[in-house]
């Protein structure tokens, strides 16, 4: 899950085939942005950004950049935090989004939400090489109305990761997500979607690491040590 910084570095984009233009519709969160573009800035405490282009839009969101403080352990560019390496489960997740792009099934639109969540996986190597899987994750939020938003997903990424300053750099290997949001358990969107990311800083402590934003106070995901 707006508007963010400038573009980061790394972007890819999914190209659909030509349809018949369709009545917009698209998700604009603050920290997960689906629909016509779809920007999920889950990450799992890395928070990442993931871009969707739907038929004849270009339009383009970005997440938020997180803070929070660097674990003892960074090292300098190019190395990679000794405290981010090992298998982790996100146990919180929590993000505001606007999603008055998105209609219910009744061609409402679904307004402003609070996400909360868990559920996302990281497997993160001393090499850098680290897979994020998103097929445990679902974040859930409702609307005034008692509406029931509820986010799911499939697949993941392959990343190579280096820590420099306190942050988290990324460079995008390989990704099959697909995100679907559904309103009163009705499909409202589903996207495939390639991310794009903006260093993130970290924290580490103990057995887990923590993001949060520099741009939505409410934001902030944790991710625990996992077998």
């Amino acid at each position: 899950m707006a508007n963010w910084n400038p573009p980061p570095p790394y972007q890819q984009q999914y190209q659909p085939p030509y349809q018949p233009p369709r009545r917009r519709r698209g998700i604009l969160p603050v920290v997960l942005v689906a629909g016509v573009t779809l920007v999920v800035v889950l990450i799992a405490a890395i928070i990442v950004v993931l871009v969707v282009r739907q038929q004849g839009d270009d339009t383009v969101a970005d997440p938020p950049a997180s803070t929070g403080a660097a674990s003892p352990s960074a090292t300098g560019a190019g190395a990679l935090d000794e405290c981010l390496i090992g298998n982790w489960r996100q146990t919180k997740y929590s993000a505001g989004f606007d999603l008055s792009g998105t209609l219910d099934r009744a061609g409402k639109p679904v307004g402003q939400i609070k996400t909360t969540g868990d559920g996302r996986r990281w497997k993160i190597t001393a090499t850098g090489a680290a897979t994020e899987t998103f097929d445990d994750a679902e974040y859930k939020g409702t609307a005034t109305d008692g509406r029931l938003v509820t986010l799911t997903f499939t697949g993941g990424h392959e990343w190579k990761i280096k820590t420099s300053n306190g942050r988290i750099l990324f460079e995008l290997v390989s990704t099959n997500l697909e995100i679907s949001v559904l309103v009163d358990a009705f499909r409202a969107e589903s996207q495939k979607v390639n991310p794009q990311n903006n260093p993130m800083p970290y924290q580490c402590a103990g057995n887990s690491w923590t993001a949060t934003s520099l741009s939505d106070a409410t934001a902030s995901t944790t991710f625990e040590r996992a077998m």
